[in-house]
């Protein structure tokens, strides 16, 4: 059980440019008390550009693809340099992309220009960032695992040549001279696992755990749950299980009712957001997700491409999401509602929330009040 108060908040990193007005909001996040800031690790979005008009979303006539992303770890590093305590994140990269002595390389100059404030968020991949870009999306967990161990072994004796010959890389004579900022203080890794093999693989090699928003209607009772297999799993591998940070990467709607909420839930962009999620959503409802097909259970994460769905199959499975689905896909409603769901996931072991506020892609006349709404959440955790 932790107290709210001792819970740290996080919030989305801006990635939208110009540079220069990134670096103000930065600057401003870091003022308004966030622990810490997080980047999104994408080529390609999760809203098909079939619907990203301005008849269906106002956000249209002001980012011309919901596949605008930068580099996150290029933007960390700008942004590090203009901040002084605030944690960095990626959440989450991959090592499909991103090769494991790449991805160590690179996490140990960004703990540098940091000086120590970043945190790698890892995951297995999403099909939309490997697949369509020419890469092998099979045997994801295997190769994390595996490159996990990679990571380690560079990071282990800094002067010793490396050798391992695994399934999917191998290291001959490799090294990777490059110490950390703090003598013995590597960079965190934190695991986006969801899946029990993950669960158990975070106990064993991660330093924490960084789930989206589960999507369940008792989110503390699962949180629990995958918290305690976590810690077991750390136990069995000789680790000290309290040494990990559970957090909870989640979507948030905010508004002044709890009605408001729910009045965004059926625009369309709310909808299409849903279709970004798996069958164990739309099992609440109890129907099968819209872009399912018939021999097989739909998973964002191995079978969603926005880019090849027309605009009149997304409508379609738009209109066919019931609004019941939104209630169990983020965390929503006022100030109060949110703080009371932060209340029971910190019972059930939460430790840092990362809040991404997705109300203004549901709602753009919103974008100032629910971050209000949020800020004010953000002080009462604080105690102010």
């Amino acid at each position: 059980m932790v107290d709210i108060h001792e819970v740290k908040v996080g919030t989305l990193a801006p990635h939208l440019f110009p540079f220069d007005q990134s670096v103000q909001s930065v600057k401003g996040i870091e003022g308004a008390g966030y622990d810490s800031m997080w980047y999104v690790d994408h080529l390609m979005g999760l809203f098909p550009e079939a619907i990203w008009t301005p008849d269906i979303t106002p956000l249209a006539r002001f980012v011309n693809s919901p596949h605008t992303y930068p580099d996150p770890f290029t933007l960390m590093a700008a942004h590090a340099t203009q901040t002084n305590k605030i944690l960095l994140g990626v959440s989450v990269t991959e090592t499909i992309r991103r090769h494991p002595a790449i991805l160590a390389q690179t996490a140990l100059t960004l703990d540098h220009i940091s000086k120590g404030r970043t945190i790698i968020g890892v995951g297995a991949g999403e099909i939309e960032n490997i697949e369509p870009y020419g890469l092998d999306f099979s045997k994801t967990f295997s190769r994390l695992e595996e490159n996990l161990r990679i990571i380690r072994l560079l990071w282990s004796d800094q002067l010793k040549k490396k050798t391992f010959q695994g399934k999917f890389t191998s290291l001959k004579d490799a090294v990777l001279a490059l110490e950390p900022y703090k003598k013995g203080k590597y960079p965190p890794i934190w695991l986006g696992a969801m899946r029990p093999k993950m669960l158990r693989l975070t106990g064993e090699l991660a330093d924490g755990w960084i789930p989206a928003s589960l999507n369940l209607p008792r989110l503390d009772e699962t949180y629990k749950k995958n918290v305690n297999t976590i810690r077991e799993s750390a136990k069995k591998a000789g680790r000290d299980p309290d040494s990990l940070t559970a957090s909870l990467y989640a979507f948030v709607f905010a508004a002044k009712t709890h009605e408001e909420c729910h009045e965004m839930f059926k625009k369309p962009m709310a909808k299409a957001w849903a279709l970004a999620t798996s069958q164990e959503v739309f099992d609440v409802a109890k129907i099968k997700h819209p872009l399912s097909t018939p021999n097989r259970k739909f998973s964002v994460l191995t079978q969603y491409i926005p880019t090849r769905y027309s605009r009149a199959q997304i409508l379609e499975a738009i209109n066919k999401v019931p609004e019941e689905v939104l209630e169990y896909c983020p965390i929503h409603g006022t100030r109060d509602e949110i703080i009371e769901k932060v209340e029971k996931l910190a019972r059930a072991g939460l430790q840092h929330i990362i809040m991404c506020d997705m109300t203004a892609f549901a709602d753009p006349t919103k974008i100032i009040e629910s971050a209000e709404i949020l800020g004010n959440v953000l002080k009462y955790i604080k105690g102010h």
